[in-house]
């Protein structure tokens, strides 16, 4: 019989825990795998104006220990100790605004050190958003193969997501568009984001679009009571059922598509971020598995 899928956590979920114990609270509390940004598991790879933004949208602080590797060993050491592999890396902030309108070759070669990075942990992909309106589909997949042309040898897949309060692509069609225009194959694919995925106004039929082989990873969350052109992704989103979206929906969809990987909890609330990260860690490891089971019985019942 087919298990259900298994849940990784996304650490901004507990951005303030300290490297050790985000390792010691997600393997306690079930999850499967690490969703890590770049700045925790290598900060000397952040440039000034990675942690300009980093400070600015996410409120993460200056690591000391910024100018050595040695955050990436103890990773790598941790992960092992704890047997809860980094999944897949989230890049600095600077690249993650800009990649896909202004990739010179100084944030290519960053890119490069991402991408080693990954190698390194054995991170078999790399979210890439798009958070703003510059540029064009175009731009954005000619922006994707090249760093694919250094990603595909080191067996890592780029993951495209499109963010629910962009016009240019914030929505189903316009992301499949991207993957269609740069043609990468198996090497790029799509991360769908339930907070972004409504956000952008679209309903779970959108989903009947996409492949679930064209899926890289799922983000589980729900939002705010808010209206939702007001919902913020770095500081809106709330524990799986929870929130005003239809998360099991969504869910379900996403395997009904035929998508049979694991789920990713990646929540942003400053509220959450001031609770004890051992209570969010459990927490949402809990609401996703009972959001993510229900789907999963009703993908497989119908």
């Amino acid at each position: 019989m087919t298990p259900a899928p298994s849940l990784r956590l996304n650490t901004i979920t507990i951005k303030k825990a300290a490297l050790a114990d985000k390792f010691s609270f997600a393997a306690n509390s079930g999850y499967s795998a690490m969703e890590m940004w770049i700045h925790e598991v290598a900060p000397h790879l952040m440039t000034e104006a990675d942690w300009d933004t980093a400070q600015s949208r996410f409120l993460v602080p200056r690591y000391r220990e910024a100018g050595s590797g040695a955050t990436m060993a103890k990773t790598s050491r941790l992960s092992t100790q704890r047997d809860l592999p980094v999944a897949g890396l989230i890049p600095g902030e600077d690249v993650l605004t800009r990649w896909h309108y202004a990739l010179d070759d100084d944030m290519l070669d960053v890119m490069v050190g991402i991408l080693e990075a990954c190698e390194t942990l054995d991170a078999r992909y790399v979210v890439l958003p798009v958070l703003g309106e510059d540029g064009t589909l175009q731009g954005t997949a000619d922006n994707m193969k090249r760093i694919a042309e250094h990603a595909a040898p080191k067996d890592v897949r780029l993951g495209l997501e499109p963010m629910g309060h962009v016009e240019k692509c914030g929505r189903v069609p316009e992301a499949l568009e991207v993957l269609e225009l740069a043609g990468l194959g198996d090497h790029a694919g799509l991360v769908v984001d339930c907070f972004h995925f409504f956000r952008a106004g679209q309903d779970v039929s959108a989903i009947k679009a996409i492949r679930g082989d064209q899926i890289v990873m799922v983000h589980v969350n729900d939002a705010l009571d808010l209206p939702i052109e007001e919902l913020a992704g770095n500081r809106h989103r709330t524990y799986p059922g929870h929130g005003i979206f239809d998360v099991e929906a969504f869910c379900t969809a996403i395997l009904e598509s035929g998508y049979d990987g694991p789920f990713t909890i990646e929540i942003m609330n400053e509220a959450t971020w001031d609770d004890s990260p051992e209570v969010v860690c459990r927490m949402s490891f809990e609401t996703a598995r009972k959001v993510v089971d229900r789907a999963f019985d009703a993908a497989k019942g119908r």
